[in-house]
């Protein structure tokens, strides 16, 4: 049932505001679980048909959808006029007519919303307006999330034995996730790639206290391989 929704940076980056979260899966456009969008409107009605983003950090992370399949479900109910966010993008809130209604129709009524749905007219980014965005707002600590994640699945180390294949394996995971953030293809402008090179070997030079450099290998120790 689920279909790739055409994104603007706004949308997708509210994603972050909200603890959506980002990762690899965010390459994903959707899902194929067809009760994922009623547990999503389930669980902000649970927190009283508004959440915050502390509330969905802790609130959406066992319901088990792809971190930007909850993009597209916001995008849909507010296209639905059934969800709108706070004008800093921090704050979800249901409609009252979706509030109320009966539970067991979330999943029917967010089809309908879907069906109706028109992908917004997507404009290619501005690089400059990507590298504002990848300064402002992910920056170092991203990198340095996203390779603890990166480390989890590849045995609780990040190999180092070739620094340049390293790196460069790193900065292919961040490009795509920003290209997934803007919804566009790979490759990225090249001023782009560049800066994420500066943000990956500035974190292979210091990555930060998660990590314990033991030869040629970067080890996460709070990590179950």
């Amino acid at each position: 049932m689920s279909r790739a929704l055409g994104r603007s940076a706004r949308p997708a980056a509210l994603a972050c505001v909200l603890g959506f979260g980002l990762g690899p899966a965010a390459a994903a456009a959707g899902t194929d679980d067809n009760d994922a969008p009623a547990r999503f409107i389930a669980a902000v009605r649970d927190a009283g048909c508004t959440m915050t983003e502390e509330a969905a950090a802790v609130a959406l992370a066992p319901l088990g959808p792809e971190p930007y399949a909850t993009v597209e479900y916001v995008e849909v109910l507010m296209s639905a006029g059934l969800a709108s966010l706070s004008d800093d993008f921090s704050t979800l809130t249901l409609s009252s007519a979706l509030c109320a209604a009966d539970p067991a129709r979330d999943a029917e009524t967010y089809a309908a919303a879907l069906a109706a749905y028109v992908p917004p007219e997507v404009q290619p980014p501005d690089p400059d307006e990507m590298l504002a965005f990848l300064r402002a707002d992910l920056g170092p600590d991203y990198v340095r999330a996203m390779a603890e994640f990166h480390a989890e699945e590849t045995g609780c180390a990040l190999d180092l034995s070739d620094p340049a294949v390293a790196a460069a394996r790193l900065v292919e995971l961040f490009a795509g996730d920003v290209a997934a953030i803007y919804g566009v293809a790979l490759p990225l402008p090249a001023a782009v790639e560049a800066e994420l090179r500066v943000l990956v070997d500035a974190f292979l030079q210091d990555p930060g206290p998660a990590f314990r450099r033991e030869a040629d290998r970067l080890i996460l120790p709070d990590c179950t391989p």
